[in-house]
């Protein structure tokens, strides 16, 4: 992720442009988002960089990358000046690059928040309460004890209070959060208090109607994730216990893809379409399919998740979760696509040394295994409401075994569920010598 990061130096998150404007993030889909806060106003904004041959931009620097300045309103003096300052600095930059070079350095997939500057909490709001899906390794089945809709007071004054507390990404979500009736509402009122990033994971229920999808794009939600673990209905019904969801899901996808368009372009709006995946023994045999259906809608990022052993996965462990030496074999037909920093495909929750043999720069350039330390663990809170989610509250004991002592991949690796190691112990785990 830091090769983006000379693209616009000497500009680096802990040295703001002229003492006003601070950098605090990016994301790479198919291009590279910069992330700004004016500490003076508190605003923020974001500089796209984008590789195209045509179309609308800010500014053209070299007539081989275009820019473009993205603010909630119109921009102002200082940031169309920051803008043209980045323009200049991309146009130095990139003089001694290849084509090929930029092309390969726009196709990177990459999230990150920089620690010394202020921005990139996230906070995860469960906010359902019925789901028509019985996932084999639903790890909400608590919330199923709600009788009634989370209030929607209570949802607003969390998203006040995450708000205050400096939050600005947020993800919606808890069993089926669109059969709120005021969903809509919600994804409007979070965009009013200024979250600039909100998500929402969905079976696909109700996001199978276009008009519906649209309603909450519209209101402000910028990453829709579909989940699907299944390429067949016989398999998704295995899992999901109803196969209508699966048409669902094909659906909404269809609807997104008609919606954002390909991954250049949604990287162009800002508006996002990825998928949610979880390997388990239902599907372990049929990944590479389960991908190649996925790749036919363009999401820009597409995780597979080894299951969290928490939930039904803990009392189902036998039946639905997969030993290690079975997924290094699922996804040797993958290898290619993992090694590749420009594929969407990435892999959560799994120690680094079960994908195989993979040169550690992988796990720099793609957000392999770091689901839990990076981006579903930063700044949670848990005491002011029931519907403030963190993931490491769950019944989760997440142990590096002896012989990881010294693996290379360590920083990498959010380790091994002790529940995991009770039954299938060590098999599978191979540490990179550091």
């Amino acid at each position: 992720m830091d090769q983006f990061l000379p693209l616009i130096a000497p500009i680096r998150p802990e040295r703001p442009f002229a003492g006003r404007f601070v950098l605090t993030g990016l994301s790479g889909e198919n291009g590279v988002a910069f992330a700004f806060r004016d500490t003076r106003t508190g605003k923020e904004f974001k500089i796209s960089l984008f590789r195209a041959t045509g179309g609308a931009a800010f500014h053209s620097t070299t007539g081989r990358v275009h820019l473009s300045l993205e603010t909630a309103g119109e921009a102002d003096d200082e940031q169309d000046r920051l803008a043209r300052a980045v323009a200049e600095l991309v146009r130095r930059n990139t003089a001694g690059l290849s084509d090929d070079a930029l092309d390969a350095l726009f196709s990177v997939n990459a999230t990150v928040g920089f620690p010394n500057a202020p921005g990139r909490k996230r906070i995860d709001l469960s906010i359902g309460h019925v789901c028509p899906s019985n996932c084999l390794f639903c790890t909400d089945i608590h919330l199923r004890a709600r009788r009634e809709p989370v209030p929607f007071a209570e949802i607003a004054a969390s998203l006040e209070r995450a708000r205050a507390d400096g939050h600005e990404h947020l993800t919606l979500t808890g069993l089926e959060p669109t059969l709120r009736p005021d969903i809509v509402t919600v994804v409007a009122e979070a965009k009013r208090l200024g979250f600039i990033d909100i998500q929402l994971i969905t079976n696909g229920v109700r996001t199978a109607t276009a008009a519906f999808l649209e309603a909450l794009f519209e209101a402000g939600l910028t990453v829709l994730i579909v989940s699907l673990h299944a390429p067949d209905r016989e398999t998704e019904a295995r899992i999901k216990g109803k196969a209508w969801l699966f048409d669902r899901a094909l659906a909404t996808l269809r609807h997104a893809h008609a919606l954002l368009g390909d991954r250049r372009e949604q990287a162009r709006s800002g508006r996002f379409l990825r998928t949610n995946s979880v390997i388990c023994r239902q599907n372990l045999h049929l990944l590479k399919e389960l991908m190649e259906l996925l790749d036919g809608f363009q999401p820009t990022r597409i995780p597979l998740n080894y299951p969290w052993i928490s939930g039904r996965a803990a009392a189902r462990f036998a039946e639905v979760v997969p030993d290690f030496p079975s997924v290094t074999a699922a996804l040797a037909p993958l290898r290619e696509r993992i090694l590749d920093p420009a594929d969407p495909l990435c892999l959560v929750n799994l120690p680094p040394c079960v994908a195989g043999e993979l040169p550690s720069q992988t796990f720099k350039s793609k957000n392999l295994a770091l689901y839990l330390t990076d981006e579903m663990a930063t700044d949670r809170q848990t005491e002011a409401s029931s519907i403030e989610h963190r993931r490491d509250a769950m019944d989760l004991t997440l142990v590096h075994p002896r012989i990881c002592a010294d693996c290379g991949l360590r920083p990498h690796c959010v380790g091994v569920s002790q529940l995991y190691l009770d039954a299938y112990g060590t098999a599978g785990l191979a540490p990179v010598p550091g």
